[in-house]
């Protein structure tokens, strides 16, 4: 690397007093990041980062202290773009709140069998479908749609299956063939050898006749305790707070009887119910990690007390247990608000439907805190979520709640407003989406955190105890809403893997994180980038750390709190 990058660097680690501020210039053809210290720091330099748009050519890196201009590959300037937009996020220290909030502290067991977790950081599992790209279990028939067209299943429709050497066996006097990314040779009457590439197809499996007890597990998994893929939990692991929303299909859910729950011996988990709610606790276990359970917004008395029987028994003892009734219950696309709305007077935001909402809370987290007993103060965390862009929502919630709650729980999404989704052509360049973020963090999303913060704030000095701010859901929120044939649709997902989306992260945390959050939550671990949302911080499970700025930025944050 050039010797005047290197002093660079040198200088730049000095300014961990000094607030650093970036703007967007012009430098000749290259459309640049210019970041620079606060005028109190005489010294510190002034430098020209990445290219966001231009020729594929040098770019200049002024340190205005030496006046010197040097001329610095792609790759070199990336690597100062990412270490001051890290500094960006990180240089000032935050004020003070007046009534500080404590987080959850570090469980840390007897014998860890995962790295140290980041008390700050939680994560949202993608739902458990045939066409995911998360490996989740080691029996691959676990999220298939088996046998959802007749006689076929389908395993990782969209690609990036777990390549190598499988046994599939199964029961009865039927056959099975494999196509797509997999082949297979018969071993015997009920088995077969199956050899599985990395490929765009996926596998698609066939039975014919009676065929039961199917599973397809890698050789080396066929003595493997765990039912998890040990990749998956290797990108779950810096995680403390793991929500299973999606996992649960929380969203619309129709269950409301505890007979009627998914069941760990289904042939698949990829069902309409979602997953079991033993390979939650499973998972969580394994993880030593915090669950975060949604429950569905129609569940009767004795399904949520099943449940928290259920969790009570067999959850590791030093886990704290998340608690929310339903998920975004204030959002008019989900059934669960139609039926708060129901319950009420037919009205949505009118008196009736927040007292609907609050008893409908309340009744939840009384019965999960009588099955947990004495524990409860200590191990429950009841959240309130609310929505982040409303925050009269949350003030009229809490109200309702009269104090029966433990944490607001608003999401900590950035993105573009409409107003400027309109502005956007085809001409546009994803910088220009990437400058809108940034734009609205610091002034929408910084305002809409300090509010909810106050709340929790205001709630504990009433209550005189802490009340906590955490996010449920956070992230980019950078979506087509469907429509693929946007004429800025292509930018939208190139700034998903655009290296400014590592800074623009890093500083939204530090906001959150100024405002009093203690726990931000990602949505979600592992999805392909589509025209619904690009909500994966993986694009894919093995995708390497440095091609995933958002899973990058998640893991290499450093919290105050932790300071």
């Amino acid at each position: 690397m050039n010797r005047w990058l290197v002093g660079l660097l040198g200088v730049v680690l000095c300014m961990t007093e000094s607030l650093v501020t970036a703007e967007t210039v012009e430098v000749g053809t290259h459309r640049v990041t210019r970041y620079q210290a606060n005028a109190d720091a005489v010294d510190a330099p002034l430098a020209y980062g990445e290219i966001a748009e231009g020729p594929a050519g040098d770019v200049l890196l002024e340190v205005v202290a030496s006046q010197r201009e040097l001329s610095l590959s792609r790759a070199e300037a990336t690597a100062v773009h990412d270490l001051l937009g890290h500094m960006l996020a990180v240089a000032s220290k935050p004020e003070p709140p007046t009534d500080e909030t404590p987080g959850p502290d570090p469980v840390i067991p007897d014998t860890p069998t995962t790295p140290a977790k980041k008390p700050f950081l939680g994560m949202n599992l993608a739902d458990v479908t045939y066409y995911s790209r998360a490996w989740v279990f080691t029996d691959l028939l676990l999220q298939s749609d088996a046998w959802r067209d007749g006689g076929v299943g389908h395993i990782f429709k969209t690609g990036y299956a777990p390549p190598g050497a499988y046994i599939c066996t199964w029961s009865g006097s039927g056959s099975i063939r494999f196509s797509g990314d997999a082949s297979a040779q018969p071993t015997g009457t009920n088995s077969a050898q199956v050899t599985i590439k990395s490929g765009e197809h996926g596998i698609d499996i066939r039975r014919t006749g009676n065929v039961a007890n199917v599973s397809l597990l890698r050789i080396e998994h066929e003595t493997r305790i765990s039912p998890f893929h040990q990749e998956y939990l290797d990108s779950l692991a810096p995680f403390r707070v793991v929500r299973f929303m999606d996992w649960a299909n929380t969203n619309n859910s129709g269950l409301q009887r505890w007979t009627s729950r998914p069941r760990k011996g289904q042939v698949t988990q990829g069902g309409r119910g979602g997953v079991a709610i033993e390979y939650m606790v499973a998972l969580a276990n394994e993880l030593n990690a915090d669950p975060w359970f949604c429950i569905p917004h129609r569940a009767d008395d004795e399904f949520i007390r099943r449940y928290a029987e259920l969790v009570r028994d067999r959850l590791h003892p030093d886990a704290k247990v998340y608690i929310e009734y339903s998920n975004e219950v204030w959002n008019s696309q989900f059934k669960q608000h139609d039926y708060i709305k129901r319950l009420g007077d037919g009205e949505t935001y009118s008196d009736a439907f927040f007292d609907a909402w609050a008893e409908r809370n309340r009744r939840t987290f009384a019965i999960w805190s009588d099955v947990f007993g004495d524990q409860a103060p200590t191990r429950l965390v009841r959240v309130a979520a609310v929505h982040l862009q409303n925050p009269w929502v949350a003030e009229k919630l809490l109200t309702k709640l009269k104090g029966e709650f433990d944490a607001v729980a608003p999401s900590a999404y950035f993105g573009i407003t409409r107003h400027q989704a309109k502005m956007l052509t085809a001409a546009s360049s994803t910088a220009q989406i990437l400058d809108f973020c940034e734009q609205n963090i610091r002034s929408d999303n910084k305002d809409w955190y300090n509010r909810h913060g106050q709340m929790a704030r205001d709630w504990s000095t009433k209550l005189g105890r802490p009340i906590r701010l955490v996010s449920y859901e956070a992230g980019q929120h950078l979506s087509a809403h469907g429509n693929d044939n946007l004429p800025y649709y292509d930018q939208l997902i190139r700034a998903q893997s655009h290296s400014r989306m590592f800074g623009l992260y890093l500083m939204n945390m530090r906001l959150f994180e100024q405002a009093g959050g203690d726990l931000f939550v990602a949505f979600n671990d592992v999805g392909q980038p589509g025209k619904f949302g690009s909500w994966g911080h993986l694009e894919y499970q093995t995708q390497p750390i440095g091609d995933a700025p958002k899973y990058k930025a998640l893991i290499e944050y450093p919290p105050q709190s932790e300071k």
